[in-house]
């Protein structure tokens, strides 16, 4: 993964070095406004050894419109500490002033000056910044009163950023225009690289890992994501001392910009312009889509990056409003039409605070073929969903799509409101034994490189969610993402092959037609009696609820655990329900599902797997008499 960054950022680097733009912050694009504090300084830099603190003074505050232009300029850059102050005298708004100022930007000219030996600072210099820290303490208040009114001009205070100005014999000049604070840049930009933990690591004429030859410099603690970690010295293989971590993970100074380089690139990138939700989302996963090549060569890889950059450019748009609901399944037909230059990585992370990564799944090695493939399966699916409900074309509620999946295996950890909103009874200890954000990732891993699921044990996982809303009365929508799923794995080849299941090959005359294409959801007389079962107690249902305003037979589904007991107990139950009410236009239906139980072998199917097809006959009840075979009436 860290060789294909490395490989993005050297070409979109070319040949150059670190340039000074590339070692400053960009505050991100939420960002739109510096409240510049103007101080005056009464000599210039060539006589700043004889300053003193009566040689500053304030000269009132300003705002000013953020220009990517004067980047270098502003002089950005984030510190180290989530809460100290950043590496020069400027930093993001917190809505405290206390914060913003007193403990970011009057503290950064202080912690610059006792760090002098390390950014090579001048004698004058390191004066210039002792009286300006004296200075800003003495008129702290002062400074603080000026803020807050000129804050109280501002419509907002979001987007903010504050920041020194020097006014120097009647010119302004940034932080970037002054020497003192670019040798901070230039310096301290890399010193973590290298400077951390309290010791020093790096070596010189030694192999980079990158690039695989000696190098001037070799660096120690470069950590392009925060997953890579010597903090501790039980990391550091070899001795346990942090000063020898470059032997680990070497890394040379130009492979670390290519790296930075390439994150940039990627972050940049991998974003949905269009959407609220900038970074890429799967499932509500954070994730970064990473080109390899299967032969390097700079023009393919140009043209892979230019065709990802396209990835970012949906349109919510009447004529495709998919794009919105449906994101995902948008990049991944994309991605199938890329080509066979590149694999793809798929790295899916979470990052709750800048300076913690989380590496939740990678998915190495994936093909544009494979991509094709997944789109190629749904689009499958979504024509026999469309069929079966007999619904509209652009009728998106009735596709397939990939958070379906994640309603199955939701994430106990960001989920739990959901999940108690949709299941208001208190969840029984199988919920919270369940692993679900690892079984999820099973199934995902499965899903994408095309490995084998056991049939069984997801339909476990489906008939727990969907009998918890059956018997709680919801909306019995879950069986339609259900059937889904399964179509779409079963169109990947996703289940274990278990032999021939069908102890007959019979098939009542009225169905055979039926059941044609529908293997994925009955493939034998047990499952296609279950499933006609299922449906005529919808039937039931239907014709209850039309007489009485209620459906009392509910509570004799057994809460939707069907075995072999309960299947043969509730047709003949549902044939005197029916004639109860004069009912008898179902006989075709009453007669194919004796047929198919005399034919059955319950021993070979879990419970879950008669459940499931009696449920998803209960969804698609509508479909199943044709009017050919309702000669005495229907339902509404």
């Amino acid at each position: 993964m860290l060789h294909a960054i490395y490989e993005i950022g050297k070409l979109k680097a070319g040949s150059t070095s670190p340039e000074f733009d590339d070692l400053v912050d960009d505050p991100g694009d939420n960002y739109k406004l510096l409240l510049n504090l103007i101080i005056r300084v009464e000599k210039p830099p060539d006589q700043w050894s004889d300053l003193t603190e009566q040689d500053f003074s304030f000269a009132g505050c300003e705002f000013e419109e953020l220009s990517k232009d004067k980047k270098s300029k502003y002089l950005y850059k984030k510190g180290t500490g989530a809460n100290g102050p950043d590496l020069t005298p400027i930093s993001k708004f917190t809505d405290e002033i206390s914060k913003t100022l007193g403990k970011k930007v009057y503290k950064s000219p202080q912690l610059i000056e006792s760090l002098h030996k390390a950014y090579n600072l001048t004698q004058p210099e390191r004066n210039f910044l002792k009286n300006l820290s004296g200075f800003i303490q003495t008129q702290r208040e002062e400074l603080d009163l000026q803020v807050t009114q000129k804050l109280e001009q501002a419509e907002s205070r979001t987007g903010l950023l504050m920041g020194l100005k020097f006014r120097i014999q009647g010119q302004d000049f940034y932080l970037g225009e002054l020497e003192v604070f670019a040798k901070v840049i230039s310096a301290g930009s890399n010193a973590s690289n290298y400077d951390k933990y309290g010791a020093v690591s790096k070596t010189l004429n030694q192999l980079c890992y990158f690039t695989g030859k000696p190098e001037s410099e070799i660096w120690g603690f470069v950590s392009t994501y925060q997953f890579y970690t010597v903090d501790k010295p039980g990391m550091v293989t070899g001795g346990f001392q942090q000063k020898n971590a470059w032997k680990n993970y070497p890394v040379s100074a130009q492979s670390a910009y290519y790296l930075k380089k390439g994150k940039a690139w990627l972050e940049e990138n991998q974003k949905n312009k269009s959407l609220p939700e900038k970074n890429f989302k799967f499932c509500n996963l954070s994730y970064y889509i990473i080109p390899k090549l299967i032969i390097g060569d700079n023009k393919n890889l140009e043209k892979v990056l230019y065709q990802m950059g396209e990835l970012q450019v949906f349109k919510l748009t009447e004529s495709n409003v998919d794009h919105n609901k449906n994101k995902e399944d948008q990049i991944i037909r994309r991605l199938g039409k890329i080509g066979g230059h590149a694999t793809f990585d798929l790295l899916f992370y979470e990052q709750p605070k800048p300076i913690i990564f989380n590496i939740l799944l990678h998915l190495e090695d994936v093909t544009s073929a494979r991509f094709n493939k997944l789109y190629e399966s749904k689009d499958i699916t979504d024509n026999k969903l469309k069929s079966w409900y007999q619904t509209k074309p652009n009728d998106i509620l009735r596709q397939f799509n990939f958070p379906a999946i994640r309603v199955f295996y939701p994430s106990v950890k960001t989920e739990r409101g959901f999940i108690q909103q949709q299941f208001s009874e208190k969840i029984d200890k199988y919920f919270f034994d369940g692993d679900y954000d690892k079984s999820f990732f099973e199934i995902l891993r499965s899903v994408i490189l095309g490995r084998k699921i056991n049939k069984p044990t997801l339909l476990r996982q489906l008939m727990y969610f969907i009998r918890k809303q059956f018997t709680q009365n919801k909306q019995f929508d879950l069986v339609e993402k259900a059937l889904g799923i399964t179509v779409f794995f079963s169109e990947l080849d996703l289940f274990y092959m278990e032999g021939d299941l069908m102890t007959m090959t019979y098939d009542h005359p009225a169905f055979e037609t039926f059941f044609r294409d529908k293997k994925q959801l009955a493939d034998s007389p047990t499952l296609k009696g279950l499933f006609l079962e299922g449906a005529l107690a919808q039937k039931l249902l239907y014709e209850q609820y039309r007489a009485r305003k209620a459906t009392p037979f509910r509570t004799r589904l057994n809460g939707l655990r069907i075995d072999e007991k309960i299947a043969k107990r509730l047709l003949p139950e549902m044939i005197n329900k029916l004639e109860e009410y004069d009912i008898y236009y179902y006989k075709v239906i009453e007669e194919a599902i004796a047929a198919y139980l005399l034919a059955s072998d319950f021993s070979r199917y879990s419970i879950d797997e008669l459940s499931f097809a009696f449920a998803a006959g209960m969804s698609l009840s509508k479909t199943v008499m044709s009017k050919e075979i309702e000669p005495n009436g229907k339902e509404d």
